[in-house]
């Protein structure tokens, strides 16, 4: 996994619950011109602006709503199969 997340060309953050940076890959590192451990527990509304920070959540929040709500047809087919 780590090696993937180091592989990929496009830049990848990671971020806690509260929208706070845990971790960049190489490519985000240089889009940001900030090493991960300078980025690390910093919001991401610091990281891109609130316009954008705001819009990054609202996808991110959707993409988890409609993973988990795949993840729930899942596990039902799966018990009532």
């Amino acid at each position: 996994m780590e090696k993937a997340f180091e592989l990929v060309n496009d830049g990848v953050i990671f971020l806690n619950t509260n929208q706070e940076v845990t971790k960049l890959n190489k490519t985000a590192e240089v889009l940001f011109n900030m090493t991960s451990h300078l980025a690390m527990g910093r919001s991401v509304t610091d990281m891109m602006g609130s316009a954008k920070a705001s819009h990054l959540v609202a996808i991110v929040r959707e993409l988890t709503a409609k993973s988990y709500a795949m993840q729930l047809k899942t596990n039902l087919t799966v018990t009532t199969g």
